[in-house]
């Protein structure tokens, strides 16, 4: 999931509506993606709350709603990822926050970037998300003083 801002606000209520049902969710995750496709052109790569975490946003959106709106605009944010690249060697390197230097981890370096635009390309879900597969639940206490290895 993203860190903070719209992306990761907007996250959040999507599962609120995806687990609720309840409508106001989803119109404010919407609105989310809006604010996020607003901000683009001030937006740096970061899966912490910049495009790559933008552009998983709309996705989510995407397979939840199946809208493709949602993932075109999604495609558009990774062009804005490959404007603020600089090739080296033929390979794309995004800088960190500040453009210093390149970074390879997750949050603000190429790491998340990458996962955003294998995702785009490949499908599947965000790769941070977590499952939401029902968890086995813990057995009751009196079945627990009944086991043979209580």
């Amino acid at each position: 999931m993203s860190c903070h801002g719209s992306s990761g606000v907007g996250t959040f209520l999507l599962l609120l509506w995806q687990i609720t049902g309840d409508a106001r969710y989803l119109d404010h995750a919407r609105k989310a993606a809006v604010a996020v496709l607003e901000d683009a052109p001030r937006s740096y790569h970061g899966a912490c709350h910049g495009l790559s975490a933008n552009g998983h946003l709309l996705l989510d959106l995407a397979q939840a709603l199946g809208e493709d709106a949602y993932a075109r605009q999604a495609e558009d944010l990774a062009t804005g990822l490959a404007v603020r690249s600089a090739r080296r060697a033929g390979r794309h390197l995004f800088g960190n926050p500040l453009g210093r230097r390149a970074t390879f981890g997750h949050a603000d370096g190429i790491a998340g970037a990458l996962g955003f635009l294998l995702r785009l390309r490949h499908g599947g879900p965000r790769p941070s998300r977590p499952s939401r597969r029902r968890r086995r639940r813990a057995p009751s206490p009196a079945a627990v003083s009944r086991s043979p290895h209580a």
